[in-house]
């Protein structure tokens, strides 16, 4: 697997388990690394980190706090796929880095119901499917920050509960199916806090905006020095079935926002169109 370095605040080079499904590891298994890790009481001063050994890894992975999960593999070669299950059940407070995602289980990924007040962060993490009943992640409770990712889903790309939080960095979230036309939204937000920022999000099925709002966020959201692009068919690149706040500057969008509803805290001037 060649010469590892190990960086990173409260994270030493002894705090390390190799998961390699051919046996060359520790553990054979992400889950069964990650559980060995989480054994050994990790903190937010002293974590450890799973390495993950290039393969398809068919898992539904309970993250553990102060537990890292990195892909070994410079070329995406860590596959972990869903199946039956999420291949993320349940966030911690952690990172995840370095794979891929697919899979036939929908969603693709979530936070689960009991990440109150923990972040999971997403960093070059992958995750590709196109069937139309496919979502990619749930963001139920808790927060997920994605740093340069890349989801491409075939359902609802990121879905944002009243009880969650997502702020998305210079990361592209792409709906696509080539089945038949549903008007899902790339985005949804069900009420969560949401922050989009220097990122591209796109819907480019046949129908449904990039970003939907379906119930007012706690607090203000922002999408901000974005690509906000609707599918072909749809009215609004961000809409709204409520009157929501939210911050929409310095973005480039292929339509209108939904101004009746997201007049509250709009700064479209700012915006240009595609």
């Amino acid at each position: 697997m060649g010469t590892r370095v190990v960086s990173g605040s409260g994270q030493t080079a002894g705090n390390v388990l190799i998961a390699d499904q051919a046996g060359n590891g520790d553990y054979q298994t992400i889950q069964a690394a990650i559980d060995a890790a989480a054994a050994q009481g990790p903190t937010a001063t002293n974590q450890w980190l799973v390495l993950v050994a290039p393969g398809q890894y068919v898992e539904s992975l309970a993250l553990r706090d102060y537990v890292n999960v990195a892909g070994d593999s410079p070329d995406g070669g860590v596959l972990l796929v869903a199946s039956g299950e999420a291949a993320i059940a349940s966030a911690a407070r952690c990172t995840l880095s370095g794979m891929c995602i697919a899979g036939n289980h929908s969603p693709l990924a979530r936070t689960g119901s009991f990440a109150a007040g923990k972040t999971l962060r997403l960093v070059e993490v992958l995750m590709q499917e196109s069937a139309a009943d496919i979502d990619g992640l749930w963001v139920e409770t808790g927060e997920v920050v994605l740093e340069r990712c890349a989801l491409q889903a075939g359902g609802i790309v990121a879905y944002l509960g009243a009880q969650g939080a997502l702020q998305v960095f210079e990361s592209r979230l792409t709906r696509y199916h080539s089945g038949a036309a549903l008007s899902n939204p790339c985005l949804m937000n069900a009420g969560g806090g949401l922050r989009v920022v220097r990122s591209t999000v796109e819907n480019l099925a046949a129908e449904g905006e990039a970003i939907s709002f379906s119930a007012a966020p706690v607090t203000m959201s922002q999408v901000v020095h974005s690509v906000i692009k609707k599918s072909a068919s749809a009215t609004y690149a961000i809409g709204a079935t409520a009157a929501v706040s939210c911050l929409v500057s310095g973005c480039l969008l292929n339509a209108d926002p939904q101004v009746a509803n997201l007049s509250d805290a709009l700064d479209y001037a700012c915006s240009e169109q595609l």
